[in-house]
């Protein structure tokens, strides 16, 4: 059996129609659908207690991405590492002191990639970072879990 369409069958999908075309004009207007302006940026990261076996892996200029969901988060502009130190508390001296594994580093990433601010983040290589957020990395050979440490909005490559 058939069913035809009546008046009323048409004059639904023409409000449905009228309803999107309206919906779609609005957000154009208030730049949501738009494209949003993009800066280069970049971030810092730091992992800590790293061998050196690990820092030899790091070559400038590859692509880093999110190891949890392998989202791409830039390109890897520079790095930096410095012996990484703890500091333990002496009762019978009652003093700190510094101690620590020969060969363990701290490793600061700086990753960079196009981004923008919003109210309350950056926004860069479509991931959102904040300063102290904790984020998973991974390169060439190496994974870790990092701290943002540093935010560069005024980037310049």
């Amino acid at each position: 059996m058939k069913r035809r369409l009546n008046i009323v069958d048409y004059l639904l999908f023409a409000l449905i129609a009228l309803a999107a075309v309206v919906c779609i004009l609005f957000l154009q207007k208030r730049n949501v659908l738009g494209e949003v302006e993009t800066n280069p940026m970049a971030y810092t990261v730091e992992i800590r207690e790293v061998r050196m076996d690990t820092i030899d892996l790091l070559v400038q200029g590859s692509d880093v991405f999110n190891s949890t969901d392998n989202k791409y988060l830039g390109k890897l502009e520079a790095f930096r590492y410095v012996p990484h130190v703890e500091y333990a508390y002496s009762e019978q001296q009652e003093a700190y002191f510094a101690c620590g594994e020969p060969d363990s580093y701290d490793l600061y990433l700086t990753i960079s990639g196009e981004g923008y601010e919003t109210d309350s983040a950056v926004i860069i290589s479509g991931s959102e970072t904040r300063i102290g957020a904790e984020l998973a990395v991974k390169g060439k050979g190496y994974a870790a879990t990092s701290f943002v440490v540093e935010i560069d909005t005024a980037y310049e490559g």
